[in-house]
């Protein structure tokens, strides 16, 4: 649980765990939903629109970190290398 004094840390928590997932080829609606548990768990006193409102604003403040990096998923390439060998 995090203090007034922690907050800078609950945001970097936050936008690293956006960053990461986002990354990873996490869909949004997905990596918003993480971040906002993991508001929550630090903060559990936090209603869940609270919760949602400051994440959404902490994410809002860096725009490019908002959004992955066009990455391959190697689970897509390795489902079709898969596909392939079977044919």
């Amino acid at each position: 649980m995090c203090g007034a004094a922690d907050e800078a840390s609950c945001k970097r928590a936050v936008r690293r765990a956006w960053r990461d997932l986002r990354g990873l080829g996490t869909n949004e609606i997905s990596a918003f939903h993480a971040c906002t548990t993991l508001y929550l768990i630090r903060h559990p006193a936090a209603s869940l629109h609270e919760a949602r409102d400051l994440v959404a604003e902490w994410l809002d403040q860096d725009p490019p970190s908002h959004s992955a990096p066009e990455r391959p998923n190697p689970r897509q390439d390795n489902a079709a290398e898969f596909g392939r060998t079977l044919r």
